[in-house]
């Protein structure tokens, strides 16, 4: 297959900070106006569905609501204690990614974070900043391995370096996720929570067959999908926001994406002490020379693969196959479809549904209901025949 490279976001948090000084009686009132007029700008409630208490509020913030029932983590909240923490818009990748597909299906157009933040902006009322953002930088069939790269950057002497674009050497901790003396996922820097800046590089075919994740479909047509991401918080995050403000054109988002990762990250090569820039990074750079740059930004359909893991649960776990085989064996082929037709009637007469499936309908049906029943069942066949290997 074809090496490509894709460059997304995945998740991110703005806050909105009131362009006035509120006394704490008014703030409340005034974070109401500011929720408002993000659900206006935002078209949040025509995409998601209306707004509900959220029970768990992003952290440090005391009221929080959603939007409509989803299998995903949004919210937008504040603290009635402390105007200066703002409002909180927290999108997860998955969220930001639903957003996405809903804001397409709708619009029939493509959105992206430089023009969401541009949107949203309300000059009268507050201004929009960045506390977080993750970017993404996906290879996809590049003969990469995450346990290669981490041993290459920790051997002695090194085998590998990171430079960024001042040509300064990382010598961030880098740690690695181990298992079986392999590691499919590596840290380069801090991961305590006041640190500004943390990279990631890990298996995302893994990672998404072995939790039947939303982006199962495409993990499996891969022959390989490694991920490199990038947290960027506090003064990297406000400066970002910045520059998204003044982007005007697509191309210059893409370029500014990749960009933005090699200002921080630079792979060499060592061979008989020289640097030599290393493919990953290589590649980026011809990247930004290329033509047909526009082909590598784009967001995958998120599909819920509950159902897959509980399809292959059926066929695998549940002992149904076996009682197939012994039914087959004793009365013969024709009794197999009896029994399947008592199952059902067992089903329909008997089965009532309870509160947690209800729940879940509620959280999945829209999104599901696009996506054909065949897809589905192609998903679990490709993961047995994945297995039986």
């Amino acid at each position: 297959m074809k090496p490509e490279i894709n460059v997304s976001v995945d998740e991110f948090t703005i806050v909105l900070h009131p362009e006035d000084e509120f006394t704490l009686k008014k703030w409340v009132l005034n974070a109401t106006q500011m929720i408002h007029s993000f659900e206006e700008k935002s078209g949040i409630i025509h995409l998601f569905g209306k707004r509900n208490i959220l029970e768990r509020p992003p952290q440090g913030y005391k009221t929080a609501y959603t939007y409509g029932e989803h299998p995903f983590y949004f919210a937008i909240g504040f603290h009635e204690s402390y105007v200066k923490m703002g409002v909180i818009i927290k999108f997860s990748a998955l969220a930001w990614s639903f957003y996405q597909t809903f804001y397409l299906n709708r619009f029939e157009q493509e959105i992206h974070v430089f023009q969401f933040v541009q949107n949203i902006q309300c000059e009268d009322l507050y201004t929009v900043r960045l506390s977080r953002f993750d970017l993404a930088i996906d290879y996809l069939n590049f003969d990469i391995e995450v346990d290669s790269l981490y041993k290459d950057l920790t051997s002695e002497p090194k085998l590998m370096v990171i430079k960024n674009i001042n040509n300064r050497i990382n010598n961030s901790v880098i740690s690695g996720m181990v298992a079986n003396n392999v590691s499919n996922t590596m840290y380069i820097g801090s991961r305590k929570r006041n640190v500004n800046i943390l990279l990631r590089v890990y298996d995302k075919k893994i990672e998404q067959i072995e939790t039947n994740g939303y982006f199962l479909k495409e993990a499996l047509a891969y022959q390989s999908w490694i991920r490199f991401e990038v947290v960027f918080k506090g003064k990297y995050a406000h400066q970002i926001t910045d520059s998204l403000m003044d982007i005007t054109k697509f191309e210059l988002y893409q370029n500014y994406l990749i960009n933005l990762f090699l200002e921080k990250y630079q792979f060499y090569q060592v061979n008989n002490d020289e640097l030599i820039l290393h493919p990953i990074s290589d590649i980026l750079f011809k990247a930004l020379k290329s033509e047909t740059l526009d082909q590598t930004l784009y967001s995958p359909r998120p599909i819920n693969n509950d159902l897959v893991s509980s399809l292959l649960y059926i066929i695998k776990g549940s002992g149904l196959f076996p009682i197939l085989y012994k039914v087959e064996q004793i009365w013969g082929d024709d009794q197999i479809e009896l029994l399947f037709e008592f199952i059902y009637y067992i089903y329909k007469s008997r089965f009532n549904p309870n509160n947690d499936h209800r729940a879940w309908l509620e959280k999945n049906n829209k999104t599901l209901k696009t996506v054909p029943f065949e897809e589905i069942l192609e998903l679990v066949n490709k993961l047995i025949d994945r297995r039986n290997k």
